[in-house]
């Protein structure tokens, strides 16, 4: 497979020219994520940690914005390699729509129940004060977030992946400066901590806002029809209920499953919480090609199923679990290579550092079936139109092997904590011995596409 790998140039240019964008965009968003809890952790290390629990709700409705923006690339891609672009419309409405109700409902609760909302994941009063600040001001910004994602997913689908790198470099920026003005209290601003941290995420968001209404009247590639947008029709509402909405369950129940694990996670105590958040912050960075190639899967097997090339699906997408698998032994050297390094970043003790290395071990050994996993999940079976089934892959295992698992070793047998995370490994191992009988049977390669 290697070799026809690197035969294969067009697919390879087709990759890449996808995933360096997505690639770039994640590494800049992970980076200014580290980056916050750098600052947070010269503030403290409750405040990085209260940041980090009061995060995991916001986690979850960023997951479920994922599934709206994955649930409409499933159907999106379709309808590009299709050539269909007013479908596109109808599709981006209800996805707006959708997003919007949801994130402002959300939105509202928090800023008026933020306690609510820490207490959710976490039971010591000094994280659940400071984490309640955060809360209030942060929820601003998910509105705004949702509606910026949903677009910028759209033309991610129709294979402009630039449009995502650019707005969020910009928006990176403008979220590092306001962090280090308001957290610090430099340039003559206020030093707000936490809530400096939530300023600068609000005025990152604005400025996204402000360079997408400005792209969506000026842009050649696609020009919205508004008659579609704001009347999509019985039909597409029905075929983004079939097939985007066992996406969003899908994103919303994992979310809720590992925000589950986070909450578990934090009754170990908070130089664990501090420990997993340096892991996670160093996991996404160096995993950016991997979680790249997952989006990228579902543009390039949705367009070549919407143009109607059903035979070269499966073979499409073996290379992509084939390219998955490569970058996942690079991302293990860099984290391992340079996880203590990243860790020094931050002014812990040595007990803490200890854990977030112990820790990051383990993420490690289990990232070359997670990232297995991922591709075949989002990339391959949404792609491939098979969301009901890549929902259960993805929802079942976690649920019923790492947080009955966790929830058992951590709450009732009360193990160390690093035998608190080996469940996340067996969890990504049966997913994979599953997704691949899927594969093999060639039942998740759908084409969704209706005629105009």
């Amino acid at each position: 497979m290697i070799k026809s790998l690197y035969k294969d140039k067009v697919f390879m240019r087709t990759l890449f020219t996808l995933a360096i964008p997505i690639i770039l965009q994640n590494l800049i968003s992970f980076s200014v994520s580290m980056a916050d809890s750098v600052m947070l952790g010269f503030v403290g290390q409750d405040e990085m940690a209260a940041v980090t629990l009061a995060n995991s709700a916001f986690f979850v409705i960023n997951l479920l914005i994922f599934g709206f923006q994955s649930g409409e690339s499933v159907m999106i891609s379709q309808y590009w390699g299709k050539g269909d672009k007013k479908a596109i419309s109808r599709i981006l409405g209800v996805a707006w729509l959708c997003v919007l109700t949801v994130t402002l409902s959300f939105s509202t609760f928090a800023i008026f129940n933020p306690q609510a909302v820490m207490r959710l994941f976490t039971n010591e009063a000094h994280l659940i004060e400071l984490g309640s600040r955060y809360v209030r001001a942060v929820a601003f910004a998910y509105p705004l977030n949702a509606f910026n994602s949903i677009y910028i997913a759209a033309h991610r689908s129709m294979e402009n992946t630039k449009l995502g790198l650019y707005v969020f470099a910009g928006s990176a920026a403008i979220n590092l400066l306001g962090n280090y003005m308001f957290i610090f209290g430099k340039f003559g601003c206020p030093a707000l901590g936490v809530i400096g941290a939530a300023v600068g995420t609000v005025c990152a968001r604005v400025a996204e806002f402000a360079i997408i209404i400005t792209y969506i009247f000026t842009n050649k590639l696609f020009r919205i029809d508004f008659s579609a947008l704001f009347r999509p029709g019985i039909n597409m509402a029905k075929d983004f209920i079939k097939y985007a909405l066992p996406v969003i369950c899908n994103e919303t129940l994992w979310g809720l499953g590992f925000s589950t694990l986070t909450a578990i996670y934090g009754r170990l105590g908070s130089d664990v919480v501090a420990g997993l958040t340096i892991c996670r912050n160093a996991e996404n960075v160096f995993n950016v090609v991997a979680m790249a190639l997952g989006n990228a899967s579902t543009v390039i097997i949705g367009k070549q199923l919407g143009s109607g090339d059903k035979e070269r699906v499966a073979d499409t997408a073996k290379k992509l679990l084939t390219v998955t698998v490569l970058a996942s032994f690079i991302s293990i050297s860099l984290l391992l290579g340079l996880g203590k390094t990243v860790i020094g970043i931050f002014d812990f003790s040595e007990a803490t550092s200890t854990i977030a290395f112990s820790i990051m071990c383990v993420y490690a050994v289990r990232m070359i079936p997670q990232n297995i996993t991922m591709t075949m999940v989002v990339g391959v079976l949404r792609g491939g139109g098979d969301t009901r089934f890549a929902a259960f892959l993805d929802v079942a295992p976690l649920w019923g092997i790492s947080v009955f698992a966790a929830a058992m070793l951590a709450l009732v047998f009360k193990v160390p904590y690093i035998y608190v995370f080996m469940p996340n490994f067996i969890e990504d191992c049966v997913k994979i011995i599953i997704g691949f009988r899927r594969f093999k049977s060639g039942k998740w390669i759908n084409n969704i596409t209706r005629e105009a």
